[in-house]
């Protein structure tokens, strides 16, 4: 019979014996502590990969979370651009524009009542829109010979957009200059044709003489004017409905023209000279003056004729005032 060695005490034992018979100790193989070791380390694996596993989950639903957020914000970003862009636009050309616009226009006076129309046409009623006033300041926003585009807003009403005759507009300076001319609101009443103001107006700036104005809006206006006691003057009447009058339309000239003349007496504000000035006008109401002469004393304009002189061949003038 063969001999081995026993593992636990080292002695010569029978190869075949299941049990050392010196120490005792089972000499078969132990199958239960053998399958043991690979089911310990299969549990420990699994236990590892589920927590790997859980891990995994974990941080990918960490990870997940700030990757919404800051889709969320880039979304909430975006849309507050798009707004604020949106909302620029809109500002923009309804309330910025418009408003640069009006401030960069030009500006004119109304110098006597006129229509405001819808169009370029004077023909009826059928296009007007609104009534403008004497001494209206209004944004322009296109002008040319015959008409302006502009702004107009009545008291108590909303702005209102349309078109006016050219003719009856004024600049700053033209308008001040006109409307110190009227000492009185007779005055104005009795020289209320477009035509007849600007020869009126056309007279003063050739002469350069200037009606009673503030030495503030003097200096705004002409700051380079002077004032005196020779080119200060204004015109002064009674009612126009009462004759006679410091004003008259007499036919002269041409008697053959579509408009009459035009006789005014202006004063000077100084020294209460006063002077009479007579105008014609052409077909187009362009004035032109074809007389003047100091007028003494204090009276009206009775009449205006002209009379032949057999000596030198010409017409005169001849104008009679009351006492």
């Amino acid at each position: 019979m063969e001999l081995k060695k026993c593992p636990f005490c080292g002695k010569n034992i029978l190869s075949v014996a299941k049990v050392c018979k010196h120490c005792g100790n089972s000499l078969e193989p132990q199958k239960d502590s053998h399958l043991d070791e690979p089911i310990a380390e299969n549990a420990l694996a699994k236990e590892v990969d589920t927590k790997v596993t859980e891990t995994k989950v974990s941080t990918a639903q960490i990870e997940k979370k700030p990757k919404q957020n800051v889709t969320k914000i880039i979304l909430i970003v975006v849309l507050a651009v798009v707004a604020s862009v949106v909302f620029g636009i809109i500002y923009y050309y309804n309330v910025y524009l418009p408003a640069k616009i009006d401030r960069e226009a030009a500006r004119y006076f109304s110098f006597a009542n006129l229509n405001l129309r819808s169009s370029k046409d004077a023909g009826g009623d059928y296009n007007k829109i609104g009534s403008i006033p004497y001494g209206v300041e209004l944004i322009t926003y296109e002008r040319d010979s015959e008409w302006s585009y502009i702004k107009y807003k009545d008291e108590g009403s909303e702005s209102k957009k349309g078109y006016v005759s050219s003719a009856f507009l004024l600049n700053k300076e033209d308008f001040i200059r006109l409307n110190s001319i009227f000492g009185d609101i007779e005055s104005k009443g009795c020289i209320s044709t477009a035509k007849c103001r600007i020869a009126i107006l056309n007279y003063f700036k050739e002469k350069g003489y200037i009606g009673k104005i503030s030495s503030e809006v003097l200096a705004e206006i002409l700051p380079s004017f002077t004032p005196t006691y020779e080119n200060q003057w204004q015109i002064f009447c009674r009612d126009f409905k009462m004759k006679p009058n410091n004003v008259l339309y007499p036919q002269l000239y041409n008697k053959n023209s579509k408009f009459t003349d035009f006789a005014v007496i202006i004063k000077n504000i100084s020294n209460a000279e006063r002077r009479l000035l007579l105008f014609y006008f052409e077909d187009n109401e362009t004035p032109h003056l074809y007389y003047e002469e100091p007028v003494y004393g204090n009276g009206y304009i009775v009449n205006i004729s002209t009379k032949y002189d057999k000596n030198s061949k010409n017409y005169y003038i001849v104008t009679k005032y009351s006492d």
